[in-house]
């Protein structure tokens, strides 16, 4: 392997070989691909392919192959050979030598898998003896192809070693026979999913085998699933079906006797005709009587075994249910194996486990009259056997018609004598008649099942005695029907039919009474006449102890009824006794007797009856009270209502008597008179529901004690409202007059004011009454009132609240429905600037009329604020009480009068800070101090000078200004800042941004004086033109030179001495001078000449020191002086001493760069701003910053500072000659950074996120190092060389964040 990628390409083609096998299910029988064939006609390429795709599921190795279109199968062919799998697509060499040739093969006990074309009915099929004779499964058809996705459908027989790891075949496109019908001795195995067969076996004869295949094997690639292992397998089942076992034997035989019902072992092996034991998997060994000697006998247990792939003997455990000699069982296997007997055994019965009847009573038997029953003892099969001795059987009734009343006589019990299997239970007799009676046969220990009779009857015997069966009634209701009831019965008291003549008379009658509704009955001899019954027998007397005679003639048989009483008949009708008087007080109880009465007018009874009383005329409100219903008892006949009244006043009052579902009776007519006054009643009640300010109507009654109109009234009727508070009023007609003509007053003007929940009191004398409790709802909604006014002094800036309110016409809440737009504003605005903020909008609810606006703010103060509410779209509008606003604590500072646009270096500058509230009013601040500071510096190092600190003092001043204080060093856009440094909590206050320039040139100075100087060493010297307060400024386009003014005699300065000046230059350099000759007193003069002016300065005077001992490398010429020759070990020495130099400064520097590093701020060239505790918000009286170059200086700045430009850029390199590192901006350095030595820093930017600066663009700046690049300011849409720098971001820690750029 010479690459990972062959590594790779191996390993996948050994996985996609090895993988098809490892899948594979070991079968039973070793394969040898030397035992199969693949025949075809059809195209030796394709099948080689199919050949190859096959060989995975065939062990891994090939089969052979015959092409069948050149030459038929022979016997030096398939002699070898166990299994063949053949189609065909095209003409065979000669298809009936084929189809015979392939015939001898399965007649030899071969196996074909014949696929589509070979049992296809056109030429290309096979002929010869394999169609003559239907050997394969297949009736010949058609071949056709199917077109779309199609499947393995129903497997018939999933177990079959055809289907081991065969799940799914798939195809689109599928060659195969149709109708593809099945020969009868055919089993289909498995269809397509359209209901196709597709897997046909049939089994020969000859124990060859035909597999039929209705698919065509070069379609096979193109399958999804396991189409190749479902032709593997197959090929593969032909040689083990081959191997089968050719008969069955008994290996274990049953005992020569054995229990019915008992288990018993065999087993049975498969074997080879020389008795080699072979397996034959997936087939049913069978087991059954080869001979039964009792002709029903059951074969019950394990009668069926499945075989196994490697297994040759099976057991079975069977047991036979029925007492025999000579049984023999048979083993088979269906189209298999030959069958086997087994040899003959005895059954012999088992033990007791019931009982069984033999002998059951005749169908019919009569009282008295003896039977017998028979029962035998028998195993759980049926047969007869045994009980040990001495156990007592019992026969009992089972089924008794007579409900539990007959009695079984006779020998009903027996004991065994151990030998005998039936018993006899004899001289049976039972005593009472009925249908379907059983008996049951148990032994004492109920270890059997019981036996059990066929149902039998019992019939009465001879008649002999007559008896009253049902008595008359112990109580008789006179003139009522009653019945009575007599049979004939047997000596068993069993009911029997006779002929004869039977009379029914009263047998004792005290009363003389006469009995109705009997007469002589003439009865037969049925059975069913020996009941006779008189349902309508009658007696019209009362009296007690009467009794009844029944007698039959000729036969002479009597009875005597039971005594029993009679007493009065029916009530008929209901008789009042006494009378209610004729005028009756409603307020006196009264006397009522009524009582019951038959048909013959006799006191009766009528029990459990109610007695009603109601009254049935008189006023239809009017109730008769006391006790009015009475049940009436068993013995009442008369009832006494006694406490009876009547509570309304009236005249014809009628009492109805009522017995419920009988009769009723009237009183006369009577009066009842009304008593004295006694209360109020309300008979016309307030509506449930009123509308504020809406008329309704009430009316009450003078009434006595039972609610009767009473006249007069004691006193004028008077309402009033209940609970009625504040402004609460009942207005309308509320007290009437006593009428002396009529009980009742009507008010009907009556109106509410206020909404609430109410009651009205009604009130006459002593007499009151209250109605029911009402609610007044408000009316429409009608206006929009204020009724939380704003406070009377408000702070400016702080919160404060109203409250609305929508009402109706008399003031009451009113809820307008959803969706109003309710807003407030501001009316009256006494400052004519404040400003309403907070929330000023809102929309209204269902169901709500207040509405609450919590977060109202005002920022002015004044006097004589008014607020203005308004809904919408009604456009009802409510204004508010006026209102002061006060200022609130300092909050903050504010510059009044922040620093011109520009200013001088060193000139003093004003400005004015103003302490306001929170919105923006002036407040004193005492006992404070207010500091200036730098918040935003363009320069590095700045710092302010003069006085910037200021006591407030403890009085009211609000103003405080800052005159004396001035900035050094030129720059644009500087941002001052005010801070409370005193008690905190105030927030700083932030100028606009301006510059700081420099005035105009006048004077011309050496900036840099020459110092140190040694002969022969270049030494640095720097002039340049000032204004009159010394800053360093830019001149005019000119030349500086330079010469000495005084030196020694013979001196010369050479160098550099000339240098053109531009008009941006600011401090002009020459670092290349040199003196020749050592001595004092030496001056430089240095000339600058301009178009318009000469300036000149002079030095003062230096000394200029002996040459250097010695001198570093970069000190020297390159090269040796002409004429002299560089001595070797001085050149060693000097290397030598500048190696341990340069080793020493190294050292050194590394040291000064890590302590510098410690030593840095936190960024370079800005001021740092003291740190502020919150964000400091936009004052909003501030003046936003300029977002273009700031405008051109006032006038007044204009006379104080001279024409010149704006600002001063050097070229990077310039600056970096210079020994100035470039500042941010370019703008001019101070004098001391001249001489600081160049190196590159990290340089923090600010970011532009204070509120002041919203809108400025972000600063964007270039690097340095190249003089074709400039110091940039901005990039973006207001980039210029004019604008300002930005303070920077004050985080939510109050400290400033930065960006750093290196």
């Amino acid at each position: 392997i010479q690459s990972p990628v062959k590594m790779i390409v191996m390993l996948w083609l050994l996985w996609c070989v090895y993988t098809p096998v490892m899948g594979q299910t070991t079968t039973s029988i070793d394969i040898t691909l030397q035992e199969m064939l693949i025949a075809y006609a059809d195209g030796p390429i394709q099948v080689d392919a199919l050949v190859r795709a096959l060989s995975p599921y065939l062990s891994g190795g090939t089969v052979d192959t015959q092409d069948i279109t050149k030459a038929p199968l022979n016997t030096n062919t398939w002699s070898t050979k166990k299994s063949i799998l053949v189609w065909s697509n095209g003409l065979m060499t000669d298809r009936n030598a084929v189809g015979d040739s392939f015939n001898s093969f399965v007649q030899q006990g071969g196996c074909v898998v014949e696929a589509v074309g070979f049992f296809e009915a056109s030429d290309i099929g096979a002929g010869g003896a394999w169609r003559n004779q239907n050997v394969g499964p297949f009736v010949p058809g058609t071949a056709v192809t199917v077109q779309g996705r199609i499947s393995l459908g129903t497997v018939h027989t999933p177990n079959h070693r055809i289907f081991v790891n065969v799940t799914t075949v798939s195809g689109t496109t599928i060659n195969r026979i149709e109708p593809a019908n099945v020969i009868p001795q055919a089993t289909v195995l498995a269809d397509w999913t359209d209901g196709v067969p597709m897997v046909v076996e049939r089994p020969l004869p000859s124990k060859g085998r035909v597999i039929g295949l209705n698919l065509y094997p070069l379609d096979l690639p193109q399958y999804t699933g396991d189409a190749l292992q479902l032709v593997a397998n197959a090929m593969k089942w032909c040689i083990e079906s081959s191997d089968a076992p050719t008969r069955l034997v008994f290996v274990i035989q049953p005992p020569l006797s054995v229990q019915a019902t008992s288990l018993f072992n065999v087993s049975v092996q498969m074997q080879s005709d020389t008795g080699v034991p072979k397996a034959f998997d997936g087939q049913v060994i069978s087991l059954s009587f080869e001979r039964d000697p009792s002709g029903i006998a059951t074969l019950s247990g394990t009668t069926t075994r499945v075989t196994a792939a490697r297994g040759t003997e099976y057991s079975f455990q069977v047991s036979v249910d029925k007492v025999g000699v000579g049984y023999q069982l048979k083993a088979s296997i269906t189209g298999g194996p030959s069958p086997a007997s087994s040899r003959a055994f005895d059954v012999t019965a088992g033990n007791a486990t019931q009982l069984v009847v033999t002998t059951s009573p005749a169908g019919t038997v009569r009282t008295g009259q003896p039977f017998v029953v028979a029962v035998e003892v028998r195993d759980a099969a049926g047969n007869p056997t045994t009980i040990p001795p001495l156990t007592n059987l019992q026969l009992t009734i089972l089924d008794d018609p007579s409900f539990g009343l007959a009695v079984l006589s006779g020998i009903t019990q027996l004991t065994s004598d151990g030998v005998l299997s039936e018993y006899v239970f004899s001289e049976l007799t039972l005593d009472k008649v009925g249908a379907d009676y059983t008996l049951r046969a148990t032994i004492s220990d109920n270890s059997l099942a019981p036996a059990i009779t066929a149902p039998f009857s019992v019939i009465p015997g001879t008649a002999s005695r007559l008896v009253f069966i049902t008595q008359p009634p112990s109580l008789v209701i006179a003139g009522e029907a009653f019945s009575t009831e007599v049979q004939l019965q047997d000596q068993d008291g069993n009911p029997v039919g006779v002929r004869g003549d039977l009379n029914l008379a009263l047998s004792t009658n005290p009363t003389q009474a006469t009995l109705s509704g009997q007469s002589c009955c003439q009865i037969a001899t049925s059975t069913a006449m020996a009941r006779y019954i008189w349902q309508t027998l009658k007696v019209e007397r009362s009296g007690q102890d009467f009794t009844l005679s029944a007698t039959l003639s000729p036969q002479g048989l009597g009875a005597i009824s039971a005594p029993f009483s009679v007493v009065g008949g029916r009530t008929t009708k209901v008789v009042v006794i006494q009378q209610p008087p004729l005028v009756v007080s409603a307020t006196s109880p009264f006397i009522l007797i009524v009582g019951l009465r038959d048909a013959f007018g006799n006191p009766t009874t009528s029990p459990s009856s109610p007695l009603r009383l109601t009254l049935a005329a008189g006023p239809s409100l009017a109730t008769l009270r006391g006790v009015t219903s009475h049940t009436m008892t068993a013995t009442e006949t008369d009832v006494v209502f006694d406490g009876l009244s009547i509570a309304m006043a009236g005249i014809g009052f009628i009492i109805d008597i009522e017995l419920r579902g009988c009769c009723s009776a009237r009183t006369i007519p009577f009066n009842v008179a009304a008593g004295p006054p006694a209360a109020i009643v309300f008979t016309v009640e307030p509506p449930v529901t009123i509308t504020a300010n809406a008329r309704f109507v009430v009316e009450v009654q003078i009434v006595d004690e039972f609610n009767n109109p009473a006249i007069p009234a004691p006193a004028p009727v008077a309402l009033d409202l209940d609970p009625c508070l504040g402004d609460c009023q009942m207005r309308g007609t509320t007290s009437l007059p006593v009428d002396t003509s009529s009980s009742l007053y009507r008010y009907v003007d009556l109106t509410i004011n206020r909404v609430g929940e109410y009651v009205i009191n009604a009130t006459s004398g002593e007499l009151s009454a209250t109605s029911r409790l009402f609610g007044v709802i408000p009316g429409p909604p009608s206006r929009l009132v204020i009724t939380e006014q704003p406070p009377r002094v408000v702070t400016a800036a702080q919160r404060f609240a109203i409250r609305l309110e929508i009402q109706d016409d008399a003031g009451n809440p009113s809820p307008p429905g959803p969706g109003k737009q309710l807003s407030v504003k501001m009316k009256t605005d006494p400052t004519g600037n404040g400003t309403l903020s907070g929330s000023l909008r809102g929309e209204t609810e269902p169901q709500e009329a207040t509405y609450y606006f919590h977060h109202l703010f005002l920022d002015k103060v004044g006097k004589g604020y008014t607020l203005e509410a308004l809904i919408f779209p009604e456009s009802w509008t409510a204004t508010s009480n006026p209102f002061s606003v006060q200022a609130g604590p300092p909050a903050k500072l504010v510059f009044t009068r922040s620093p011109l646009t520009a200013h001088i270096a060193r000139q003093n500058i004003s400005v004015e800070v103003q302490s306001q509230d929170l919105g923006t009013n002036p407040v004193p601040l005492p006992d404070r101090v207010i500091t200036l500071g730098i918040f935003v510096t363009p320069v590095e190092n700045e710092t302010l000078h003069g006085e910037v600190t200021l006591p407030t003092g403890g009085g009211t001043a609000s103003v405080f200004s800052f005159d004396k204080w001035f900035l050094t060093k030129a720059g644009v856009g500087y941002i001052i800042s005010a801070t409370e440094t005193g008690k905190g909590g105030i927030q700083p206050a932030y100028s606009t941004p301006f510059d700081i320039v420099y005035g105009a040139p006048t004077q011309f100075v050496f900036v840099v004086e020459p110092f140190p100087v040694y002969v022969g060493t270049a030494f640095r010297v720097v002039v340049g033109v000032t204004d009159t307060l010394g800053n360093l400024v830019a001149g005019d386009v000119g030349v500086a030179m330079m010469e000495l003014a005084a030196s020694p005699q013979g001196a010369n300065l050479t160098g550099v001495l000339s240098k053109q000046i531009t008009a941006t230059d600011v401090g002009y350099e020459f670092n290349t001078l040199m003196i020749t000759v050592q001595g004092a007193g030496y001056q430089l003069l240095a000339t600058y000449q301009t178009p318009t002016r000469r300036w000149e300065a002079h030095s003062q005077v230096f000394e200029a020191g002996p040459p250097l001992a010695i001198q570093p490398d970069w000190l020297k010429p390159p090269y040796p002086a002409f004429g002299q020759t560089a001595d070797s070990s001085t050149a060693l020495m000097v290397l030598i001493g500048v190696g341990l130099f340069m080793i020493l400064v190294l050292c050194v520097t590394g040291w000064a760069w890590r302590y510098h590093k410690r030593q840095l701020p936190p960024k370079m060239g800005i001021a740092e701003p003291e740190p502020l505790k919150t964000p400091p918000p936009p004052p909003p009286a501030q003046p936003p910053i300029p977002q273009q170059p700031p405008p051109a200086p006032s006038p007044q700045t204009q006379a104080s500072a001279p024409q010149q430009p704006r600002h001063q850029f050097y070229d990077a390199n310039q600056m970096m000659r210079m020994g100035v590192q470039p500042m941010i901006g370019g703008h001019n350095a101070l004098l001391e950074a001249l001489q600081a030595p160049v190196e590159r820093q990290e340089v923090h930017i600010p970011q532009i996120t204070h509120p002041a600066f919203a809108t400025t663009p972000q600063p964007q700046f270039n690097s340095y190092g190249s003089s074709q690049h400039q110091p940039q300011y901005y990039s973006g849409s207001a980039a210029s060389a004019q604008s300002p720098l930005v303070p920077p971001h004050i985080g939510s820690n109050g400290q400033p964040c930065h960006t750093t750029i290196r």
